[in-house]
């Protein structure tokens, strides 16, 4: 066997078939051997011009909802040829995907990164929420709203991290609380906010967005606010495996993220960024060379 030639000993005891110690050892490297190599082989193909290769990307319903889709969209566009896959997932799921190195990054919450050595993250964007209701529901008839009152009915929306002292109770109708893992599981789960907004139109069930997300329902009175919500907000960036090499189609997705998040990219007859002082800055953070 020309690896044990190479290597100067024996890998398999040719009277049992199993490894000696020594195939031991080779076997445990071999899987980091493989996934690198596989890492390499998706560099190099991405580098060709993002001509071909694979694009696997995990995004929360928010961001998902607010710049994420958008991206998607325009890197379609720029590179038509680019294999894209994107899976819109609370952000638990989406940190588990990076470390399992089943996306290539992720645009999540990133409560639950932060604090991780694996991980290496970059803050998009932090705003509050606001919760709405339909026009004609009970509550947008009344003078004062009380946070209490949000507890009566029932919430549709993802599962989303809490910041803060909020317990409501199992009986009541808005939802339950894991207080371990500081999570809000509405009474309706839904996986995008394009379902929560319709479950919302329909129903009396309460959600909460982005002041940016319904402007324009509110403003034609579809759609009536009620309260900031205190224990909840977005909190959302890139989430990276460190150590990990970004490939040229991760990098200008994130370019693109960035640009619509600042409001560069409003509209199809708005030119595509080049934005190279931008991905080098991105690409920086994760010690990385363009």
């Amino acid at each position: 066997m020309q690896l044990e030639l190479d290597l100067g000993v024996s890998v398999f005891d040719r009277t049992t078939i199993r490894p000696t110690e020594f195939g031991k050892v080779l076997l445990r490297h071999s899987s980091r051997v493989l996934a690198a190599l596989a890492d390499l082989q998706q560099e190099i193909s991405s580098l060709k011009g993002l001509t071909s290769g694979e694009f696997t990307v995990a995004i929360g319903p928010y961001p998902a909802a607010i710049s994420g889709q958008k991206a998607v969209a325009l890197l379609a566009k720029l590179h038509p040829s680019l294999s894209i896959e994107v899976r819109v997932t609370d952000w638990v799921e989406a940190v588990e995907a990076v470390i399992a190195e089943k996306v290539d990054l992720a645009l999540a919450d990133h409560s639950e990164a932060d604090e991780n050595p694996d991980l290496d993250v970059i803050h998009v964007r932090q705003e509050a929420l606001s919760v709405f209701c339909r026009r004609g529901h009970p509550l947008a008839e009344k003078s004062i709203v009380n946070f209490e009152d949000l507890f009566l009915y029932p919430w549709v929306g993802p599962i989303i991290p809490l910041r803060g002292d909020l317990k409501p109770s199992a009986a009541m109708p808005c939802g339950t609380l894991d207080a371990p893992r500081q999570q809000f599981k509405p009474r309706i789960v839904v996986p995008t906010f394009e379902a929560m907004m319709e479950v919302a139109l329909n129903s009396d069930a309460l959600a909460a967005g982005a002041p940016s997300q319904i402007a324009e329902q509110v403003a034609s009175g579809a759609l009536t606010t009620l309260l900031q919500f205190p224990y909840a907000g977005l909190s959302y960036g890139f989430i990276c495996k460190r150590g990990r090499a970004l490939t040229p189609a991760a990098k200008s997705f994130m370019d693109l993220v960035m640009c619509i998040e600042a409001g560069d990219s409003t509209s199809e007859n708005t030119p595509l960024p080049s934005s190279a002082a931008q991905a080098k800055s991105l690409s920086t953070s994760f010690s990385l060379e363009l």
